[in-house]
């Protein structure tokens, strides 16, 4: 990687954007003002627009019929659930089938015959029908149409519908067999023998009333009998009907939470007021969205030019170079709101203060001139400042640390610029030691790298880097 690539700190990228926070400040403020008035002033001018007024009116009546249809909606669909459960209910409760043990379900069954006295006469071209076809279709329509079934109940000794003892009891005609089969199920073998009994009762009952109108016969009885079965698709049927109690009660209770969530959304729709707190509320509201959309852009575009700045950031870039690396802290002018820079620098710097400055720099003096009194031969080395800024202010840099108490026996002298100047170069082979000095957002971090390559290529020994107006907690 190339030395003068420079590696992004999320800390100091933070930073660098809140850093000119006060900017970021006043164009929000000064945004939110400009745009926030500005939408007050429309709002207002709408109080007294025909148009705006009906518009509105019409906005507010087409939410609310919205809003009654839904809720007209959700009532009906309660409603229905609420009748489907009653019905289901009502089955399960009511339903033979529903008490019989799908795993001994008994049933029964019985056929009755017709038969006549009617015969083929040989001797005759135009014979006469059997009467036993049309007796069977009499008999079918006695079923089919419930007489047969209210018989039974009426003898049964409890209370039933019809459309319960149809589940029970089935039975089918073959007119042209002169056949009727009925077929019956129940809890146990003495239930069903009485449906057949019964049956049977109502059948022969029917006899008279069918000779007069229609012929003399005889009603025959075959294959009556009963028998237990296990049925599995009545277990199933059982269990769809119970689940289906628990599928309409949760549908049911999904159904009310909606209806209460649609009564809360009524106080969202109001009749359109047209007033002055309406137009400095929208004002205000847009003040502030223009203010934090301009601070967020602000701070943003900030963070974005340390990323593309060709300038010296901070101490990290010269971590690699393998030397003692000082940083001085910029001196800052007292500000309003001075504490929300300090709450900035602390979250994102380290203890780096502005009243530090004359701590570090006799720190980083004293440092300097012990190492080049132990790696120099000399008795009074000297170590030249080497920087692209100007020669007044290395000059006091050098005279500053010439004065720290504590040094003595090492020249502190200013070399300058060696990219520029053909006395700085002949500053530093005169040198025993080079002192980089770069200054904060103001040195090219190319140009301190040419520096660096200048002063290697003197072979003059590098023993130190300062950063100078580096940012510092206030």
């Amino acid at each position: 990687m190339n030395e003068q690539e420079k590696e992004i700190n999320l800390k100091r990228l933070f930073y660098k954007a809140l850093k000119n926070w006060r900017t970021a400040a006043v164009v929000a403020i000064v945004g939110a003002v400009v745009l926030g008035g500005t939408k007050c002033g429309m709002e207002l001018a709408k109080l007294s627009d025909p148009e705006v007024i009906e518009a509105r009116e019409t906005q507010y009546l087409g939410e609310l019929a919205e809003y009654q249809q839904e809720g007209e909606i959700i009532r009906k669909e309660i409603e229905n659930i609420e009748d489907t459960l009653v019905q289901q209910t009502d089955y399960n409760e009511n339903s033979v089938l529903m008490e019989i043990d799908p795993y001994n379900e008994w049933n029964g069954s019985i056929d009755f015959y017709v038969e006549t006295d009617w015969q083929v006469l040989p001797d005759q071209a135009i014979q006469a029908q059997n009467p036993a076809n049309q007796i069977v279709r009499v008999y079918s329509t006695y079923i089919t149409n419930g007489e047969l079934y209210q018989y039974v109940i009426d003898r049964l000794g409890r209370p039933m519908e019809i459309r319960y003892l149809r589940e029970q009891l089935s039975g089918s005609a073959d007119a042209s067999n002169y056949l009727i089969h009925f077929t019956v199920r129940g809890t146990t073998q003495e239930e069903c023998q009485q449906l057949l009994t019964l049956i049977e009762e109502g059948m022969r009952g029917k006899l008279p009333e069918i000779t007069e109108s229609i012929s003399e016969f005889k009603l025959l009885t075959t294959n009556s009998s009963t028998y237990s079965q296990i049925n599995y698709s009545l277990e199933q049927s059982q269990k769809n009907n119970l689940q289906a109690i628990n599928d309409l009660n949760t549908a049911l209770s999904a159904k009310k939470f909606e209806q209460l969530e649609w009564e809360k959304d009524e106080v969202k729709i109001e009749k359109p007021v047209l007033d002055k707190g309406d137009a400095v509320k929208e004002g205000i509201k847009m003040a502030i969205i223009v203010g934090v959309i301009l601070a967020v852009v602000i701070c943003l575009f900030r963070g974005i030019g340390y990323i593309l700045s060709k300038l010296v950031q901070d101490r990290d870039e010269f971590d690699g170079w393998g030397v003692y690396v000082a940083e001085l802290p910029k001196s800052y002018k007292k500000k309003p709101f001075a504490w929300v820079d300090r709450l900035i620098g602390k979250w994102f710097l380290g203890n780096v203060y502005v009243n530090e400055y004359e701590t570090r720099l006799a720190a980083a003096a004293k440092q300097m001139s012990e190492a080049a009194k132990l790696s120099c031969d000399t008795t009074e080395p000297k170590l030249a400042l080497v920087s692209d800024m100007s020669e007044e202010e290395l000059a006091a840099l050098a005279g500053a640390m010439q004065k720290v108490k504590g040094v003595s026996g090492v020249r502190f002298t200013v070399a300058g610029n060696p990219m520029l100047s053909a006395g700085a170069i002949e500053n530093i082979l005169a040198s025993d030691g080079i002192i980089l000095v770069a200054k904060q957002e103001y040195s090219k971090r190319e140009t301190v790298y040419q520096m660096k390559a200048q002063v290697e290529e003197l072979k003059k020994q590098l023993s130190a880097v300062v950063l100078t107006e580096a940012d510092a907690m206030v």
